[in-house]
């Protein structure tokens, strides 16, 4: 006899990566950083620095399998005296927790970030507004690699994130980025597993990251977030999705290169290097960064375009 319920859980990403090589390579601590086309992901505040028309691509190169995070395109420009427009799409895959179940996500998302006036110019508010587009995957994860296939089941949900930058001085910046203040969920009905049949609804759980960067000179970047803040939090490395601390650094040593290495939680450790070059006006980076853990590593590479 078939079994029908409704299914509350909440979201747990597979975190074994973030979105841009330079942000990774920092430990995942760019909140108070963001201030480029990396913002329409990291603090959408952070768009209110752009000055000129941005895009970016990013690809993770080994390890797809086991890692959430794919591909990541995004653009971002000027829109206003000191307002910035971005959007970007991303592709992701990710478990929920139940019953070696997967999402196989796509993400496209619009961003609007800007300076306050009086009081609030030294501060920056920023929005985004995302729509996940999820289609159920059936798997298994093991380090090593990963199989699962497609159910045909899909859905869409709008998520909505807020951002602020607020500039202490010309050296040290606070940031928060909340995310799914909505807390959208996405809806599977009549899932049938092992001859039982499932009304599954997955919530993108309330994510609180504040942050702060201090710049000790022109060529140099110390980093903190505080991921999914919640002080009756008890970290659990099972739990991908609990309160950890992420630490990041940055130094350019020469005019075109910069090396870069962080603590993402307690379980991985960051670094990576980037290259900066000039072509036809424009400024051109390539950044590759590492992230380890346990013996297993994941490389990824970016290229970003400031016109």
């Amino acid at each position: 006899m078939k079994r029908i319920f409704l299914f509350f859980i909440f979201w747990q990403g597979i975190s074994y990566a973030c979105l841009g090589a330079r942000p990774l390579s920092m430990g995942g601590a760019f909140v108070a950083v963001s201030s480029d086309v990396h913002s329409t992901y990291w603090n959408p505040a952070g768009l209110a620095d752009v000055k000129k028309p941005q895009v970016t691509g990013m690809r993770t190169l080994n390890n797809r399998d086991i890692i959430n995070y794919q591909e990541w395109f995004a653009g971002a420009f000027r829109v206003g005296e000191e307002t910035g427009m971005g959007a970007c799409y991303v592709h992701a895959i990710n478990r929920t927790g139940f019953k070696n179940l997967f999402t196989d996500d796509e993400w496209a998302v619009l961003s609007f970030g800007g300076y306050g006036q009086g009081m609030l110019s030294k501060t920056a508010f920023g929005f985004n507004i995302r729509r996940y587009s999820s289609s159920l995957q059936k798997g298994t994860l093991y380090i090593g690699g990963a199989t699962w296939v497609n159910m045909g089941k899909k859905d869409t949900a709008i998520g909505i994130d807020i951002g602020i930058l607020h500039k202490l001085n010309k050296d040290l910046t606070l940031g928060l980025l909340i995310q799914d203040v909505n807390e959208p969920s996405i809806k599977f009905e009549r899932v049938v597993i092992d001859n039982y049949e499932y009304d599954l609804k997955f919530t993108h759980p309330l994510n609180i990251r504040p942050g702060i960067a201090w710049k000790p000179d022109d060529k140099s970047i110390i980093s903190m977030d505080i991921y999914n803040l919640d002080f009756n939090d008890v970290y659990d490395e099972e739990d991908w999705d609990q309160t950890s601390i992420r630490i990041g650094f940055e130094r350019w040593i020469r005019p075109y290169l910069a090396i870069r290495g962080g603590l993402y939680g307690r379980s991985f450790h960051t670094l990576g290097i980037g290259f900066k070059s000039k072509y036809k006006g424009s400024n051109i980076e390539i950044d590759y960064g590492l992230m380890e853990t346990g013996g297993c590593s994941f490389h990824l590479l970016s290229a970003t375009i400031k016109y």
